[in-house]
């Protein structure tokens, strides 16, 4: 008998999700352990945020750039889109994840990489209120 591997949403853990036109993923980086957030019931919720290339004429939200290198996945400049950074019930990105829908793609991201999102979530002109005052 086989037993399928589970997956849990926590701080650091990267997937791709499709977005974008056509068959496109993105990288994406949970950037919280599953906690409640305010106005969103008692089910437990992480922030997600995702990636994107850095455009060449155009301009992007340059809080957080990542570098080639950085996360396996990134193999040329990225930049953390926080005007799409999202709260997200848990039970749904496990669902998402362990359907397939969404793929994992270890490793995590690190304790200093983690906290520059973070501190690029709290900074970015581009992200929401409501996250940038989440507690996470």
């Amino acid at each position: 008998m086989s037993t399928v591997p589970t997956w849990a949403a926590h701080a650091g853990a990267a997937f791709l999700a499709p977005s974008g036109p056509g068959t496109y993923s993105h990288l994406f980086a949970i950037l919280n352990d599953p906690i409640a957030f305010p106005s969103m019931g008692a089910q437990k919720c992480v922030c997600v945020v995702g990636f994107s290339s850095v455009p060449v004429a155009t301009s992007y939200d340059a809080t957080c750039v990542f570098q080639a290198g950085e996360h396996p996945f990134i193999t040329h400049s990225s930049f953390a889109f926080y005007k799409y950074a999202q709260a997200l019930f848990v039970a749904d990105v496990e669902r998402n994840v362990t359907s397939g829908i969404w793929v994992p793609k270890p490793p995590d991201f690190d304790f200093t990489q983690l906290n520059r999102l973070k501190a690029g979530l709290a900074a970015s002109p581009r992200a929401s209120r409501y996250l940038q005052n989440l507690k996470i």
